[in-house]
């Protein structure tokens, strides 16, 4: 697991900084997932999205399942908080990527798994 600029880390906690507290990458269907998304830059645009894709451990192709758009209180943020439950958001158990895109560059990347109920 990777934490700092660049990367979306997950956990089911975070503290008042947005960083997440006791991370994992494993989560049941019914359990809150919450990720911080730590940029490589600050936003300086309104116009960031994060995609959720499930990948394929074998042919580690991916599958968009859904996309959302950021609402920055401010161009200068530069770290992101989110929370999920799969059971809800996601449509099945596997392997998740979550990227946080300006335009064409990805300014966040990170992985996790949804365990079968």
């Amino acid at each position: 697991m990777r934490t700092g600029p660049g990367f979306v880390t997950f956990g089911t906690q975070n503290d008042p900084a947005l960083r997440i507290v006791n991370p994992s990458t494993s989560f049941g269907p019914q359990e809150r997932i919450t990720w911080s998304a730590h940029l490589t830059t600050r936003v300086n645009s309104n116009d960031v999205r994060i995609e959720t894709s499930r990948v394929d451990p074998v042919t580690r192709s991916e599958q968009l399942v859904r996309e959302d758009v950021v609402r920055p209180r401010g161009t200068d943020a530069q770290i992101f908080l989110r929370r999920i439950r799969p059971d809800q958001a996601l449509d099945a158990p596997g392997i998740y990527v979550v990227r946080y895109i300006r335009g064409d560059t990805v300014m966040s990347e990170g992985y996790f798994e949804v365990r079968p109920g």
